[in-house]
This record gives structure tokens, C-alpha cells and sequence, in this order.
């Protein structure tokens, strides 16, 4: 990486107005070289073909839980997107999903495109696609209710001479908590720690927190631990497992 750069989180007005510093727009303002785009290099890099027609972007929609097709050619721009995207809703159809799983893919595809631009950093597709799933996933688990009636779990004791450590996250403003609560066999608490970190991605702060959990379980030398979270994403990370 050659240097840290911050980047902004692209949000739909800066689309739809093309307020975004891509070479096409900045073209017409200075004098650019290379209007080609960063990701694919196979045509001028404007709003609509890096969000819309990029082989990058073409691919993450493709792999999208709905399998967008995108076709290139067909003068559809991005405000035809967003109408298509709304009109899905004034249909009847459930389309909150879809606007948070595009709101997510053209965030990462925005940075993505920057981490090239400032740190000469190509982006796996593989690799992106799996963060984009990953966060959804999470994000969704947090903003849409379940339709199906809910059961509140109970809590379960751990086998004798181990203990088990359940994990939570509070996210507000710009900041969350994160919290550990270790319980032996009997249910009687042994310890509880927490912790404020200064970001708020859920996902994040479920790893952080099952972090915190393992780190302080290795200090107090326990033998046999077992660990509860709300993030499957996590759980499945621990185990050693590719999230599906």
C-alpha cells in the first residue's frame, strides 16, 4: 500500500447529480490524459458504466441474491436504475432488500475503485463479492423484521468445567459497545467485560466482541469455552467455515 487514504461513503444524491470525481466528469473540467476506467479498462469511466456496465460491477450485480443482469449497450443510466429499483416497491414487490444490497455494492465498488486510485491496490472480485454478501447478510439481520413468529431462545448451561460466553453488540451515533458475559455449567456468572470502540459496523463489532470473549477466557486459562454471538458470519469464521 503506498499511502493511507480516507474515502467517503458514495450515497444515491452524489449518483444522481454526477457529483462523483470520476474521470469522465473531471475530464470535461482539466486536462486528463486517461479517461479509461480503473477497474476494467475497457471504456471511459463514468457513473454509469462503473455503477451500471463496468465487467466489475456487471459481475457483483450478477452475483447478487436476485442475479441483476445489466445489459451494456442498452442506454439505461443510473436514474433509470433507481426508478426500476422504486417502481419495485410502488408494485407491491419487496424491494427494501434489493435497495440495501445495492446501497452496499455501490459503496464497495466506489471504494474499491478509490483503493486503486490512491493505494495502487487492485481489488479481487471474489473477494469483493464475499464482503458484500457478508455485510448484507449482517445489515439485513439488523433491519428487517422477521414475518415469522419469534421465539426468544433460552439459555443453556455449558457441560461441567467449562463455561460459556455470550457476546452482544450496541451500536449508537458513531460509536458502539460491545459486551461479554462468561457463565459456568451451574449458570452462575464468572466474569463480564466491556469494551467501546469508536466505529459502528455491526459485523465488526460481533468479531470484536467474540474476540474480546476468547482474549480474555486465554488470561484466565480456561480449559473449555464455548461461545455465543448473534453474527452466524462470526460463528462460522470460528469455526473455521466459508460462509454460504
Amino acid at each position: 500500500m503506498v499511502k493511507n487514504h480516507t474515502t467517503h461513503t458514495v450515497n444515491t444524491p452524489s449518483i444522481l447529480s454526477n457529483a462523483l470525481p470520476v474521470r469522465g466528469t473531471l475530464a470535461r473540467r482539466i486536462n486528463i490524459d486517461d479517461e479509461t476506467c480503473l477497474l476494467c479498462g475497457e471504456e471511459a469511466e463514468s457513473i454509469d458504466h462503473l455503477f451500471l456496465y463496468c465487467n466489475f460491477a456487471y459481475h457483483i450485480w450478477r452475483s447478487s441474491p436476485w442475479g441483476v443482469y445489466l445489459l451494456n449497450g442498452s442506454g439505461g443510466r443510473v436514474w433509470d436504475w433507481v426508478k426500476f429499483l422504486w417502481n419495485l416497491k410502488l408494485n407491491g414487490d419487496d424491494a427494501e432488500k434489493l435497495f440495501l444490497y445495492a446501497s452496499i455494492a455501490v459503496d464497495v465498488i466506489w471504494k474499491t475503485r478509490n483503493d486503486k486510485v490512491h493505494n495502487s491496490t487492485q481489488g479481487n472480485l471474489v473477494n469483493v463479492i464475499n464482503s458484500i454478501s457478508h455485510c448484507y447478510t449482517d445489515y439485513a439481520s439488523y433491519v428487517f423484521l422477521s414475518v415469522l413468529p419469534v421465539v426468544t431462545p433460552s439459555w443453556t448451561p455449558p457441560p461441567k468445567d467449562w463455561i460459556k460466553i455470550n457476546c452482544d453488540v450496541k451500536v449508537g451515533g458513531d460509536s458502539m459497545c460491545i459486551a461479554t458475559l462468561a457463565r459456568d455449567h451451574s449458570g452462575a456468572v464468572v466474569w463480564a467485560v466491556t469494551s467501546c470502540l469508536n466505529f459502528r459496523d455491526p459485523l465488526i463489532g460481533e468479531a470484536a466482541a467474540c474476540q474480546l470473549a476468547l482474549d480474555r477466557a486465554r488470561l484466565r486459562k480456561h480449559d473449555y469455552v464455548l461461545v455465543e454471538s448473534d453474527s452466524e458470519v462470526v460463528i462460522k469464521a470460528l469455526k473455521g467455515m466459508h460462509y454460504i
